[in-house]
């Protein structure tokens, strides 16, 4: 019997995460899609004590005290893994319940995608825009209707940069295929079909 597909996308903010999720959807119409954002505000509500879940991904590092390089990775890393057992209840429902999924966000973790190698076609795939000039212009666009989101983010988009330049490493120790968004998500969506199949 064939494993069932799960079509992980993951990133930081403003790289196209959710467009793409819903580009995949229209090619593979059979995926239920599923957000990780959603996860975390299922994770806030259960826990409302962890100061991790608290923060967002780019400002876990307040939990670690001084805002450095070390602290924001380190920070990141245990803010991801207050969800990883989200993510395994829904790889665990594709395998028990056969049901193909698209999870986007930027709490996937490529490690717990790897434990399922054996029951499931589960491949994870960074989304990245290297050019920062070109990430910089696509978090104005998503924030053009939504000028208090831009006031709020625009003093951490440094930190996801670094975040992403340590989400590129990681992903390459993992040999995860690297996106990279940069020319708009029909490309990408091509580049990612042409992987799955």
């Amino acid at each position: 019997m064939e494993n069932k597909r799960v079509i992980g996308l993951y990133g930081v903010f403003s790289v196209g995460k959710s467009f793409i999720a819903h580009g995949l959807s229209s090619k593979f119409w059979d995926c239920d899609t599923v957000a990780t954002d959603n996860l975390l505000a299922i994770a806030r509500s259960l826990d409302k004590t962890d100061p991790y879940l608290e923060q967002s991904s780019y400002l876990a590092w307040k939990v670690l005290g001084k805002n450095s390089p070390e602290n924001v990775i380190e920070g990141f890393k245990r803010y991801r893994d207050r969800l990883q057992p989200f993510i395994r209840i829904i790889l665990d429902r594709a395998y028990k319940q056969r049901v193909d999924i698209i999870l986007e966000g930027i709490h996937i973790s490529p490690e717990v995608f790897q434990e399922y190698g054996d029951l499931l076609d589960a491949k994870p795939f960074l989304i990245t825009i290297s050019d920062k000039k070109i990430h910089w212009e696509r978090l104005e666009e998503k924030c053009k209707d939504r000028p208090a989101l831009l006031k709020r983010i625009t003093p951490h988009f440094e930190i996801a940069r670094s975040l992403q330049d340590y989400l590129v490493e990681e992903a390459n120790k993992c040999h995860v295929p690297i996106i990279d968004n940069s020319n708009g998500k029909d490309e990408t969506i091509e580049s990612i079909v042409g992987i799955l199949r």
